[in-house]
């Protein structure tokens, strides 16, 4: 604190001295001064931005944290969701993804694990193709394959396939994964899948995510990938507070 007001005092004074009459020799001495204060105390301004920029994140995700908990009263109501795990589990699990991604390609083997150990977690999978067209074809396919029930069959194959997934190869992971392929291909086509998409990247930038992948616990905010362990603690907590309020 006893350097960060004369650096404030500095912050303050410069625009009003550079507006004032000043000589050049003065200027150069105000400009000498700042100078070396800077040199001098280095370490104190960046731990003044890195205080400054840790409020900055921690008031982000308090909103984030707002808008998770909203968000996540209007998924009771939807419909058609592309969903894995209990769909009515007492945990909520909410993942922003691109089939792109090579971070999201690793969380799937989170997904898969969580699937497997925890028959009470509710895993709802939000298409965010933010990586080109590319992305954007191959999230249509993905949510076209829920009109006969193997989303999540299609969606683990396409994120365990590596490599091109050009048409052609779209067919074959889909009927690997025991859908009509030529049936898929036509689904694929409706309109309504891309206003679907495009929700789904509105909602996922008014929680705070601009990239993949992107995590909601209930109502925690996790940008990035998450190891297995972090995903089971936070699952822990939500239900042991849940648990507390009863």
């Amino acid at each position: 604190m006893r350097y960060f007001l004369p650096l404030l005092i500095v912050a303050i004074a410069l625009p009003v001295m550079a507006k004032a009459e000043m000589t050049a020799e003065q200027k150069k001495e105000v400009e000498a001064l700042v100078h070396q204060y800077i040199l001098d105390n280095g370490a104190v301004l960046i731990e003044s931005v890195n205080k400054y920029q840790a409020k900055q994140e921690e008031e982000a995700n308090k909103d984030s944290a707002a808008k998770a908990s909203v968000f996540l009263k209007t998924l009771k109501d939807e419909k058609n969701l592309a969903l894995a795990g209990n769909a009515k589990g007492d945990v909520t699990l909410v993942e922003f993804f691109d089939y792109n991604c090579g971070y999201c390609k690793k969380a799937f083997e989170e997904i898969q694990s969580l699937v497997k150990d925890d028959k009470n977690v509710k895993i709802v999978l939000y298409d965010m193709p933010i990586l080109g067209p590319s992305s954007l074809e191959i999230s249509k396919w993905a949510l076209a394959s829920k009109k006969q029930g193997k989303y999540f069959e299609f969606h683990t194959a396409l994120m365990l396939h590596n490599g091109e997934k050009d048409e052609a190869t779209l067919k074959k992971l889909a009927g690997d994964a025991g859908l009509d392929a030529e049936k898929l291909a036509k689904d694929k086509a409706d309109p309504a899948l891309e206003e679907e998409i495009k929700k789904h990247i509105e909602t996922a930038q008014s929680l705070g995510f601009s990239g993949t992948p992107g995590f909601l616990i209930n109502d925690n905010v996790f940008r990035g990938y998450i190891p297995y362990d972090v995903i089971k603690q936070t699952i822990k907590s939500e239900r042991e507070k849940a648990s507390s309020k009863k």
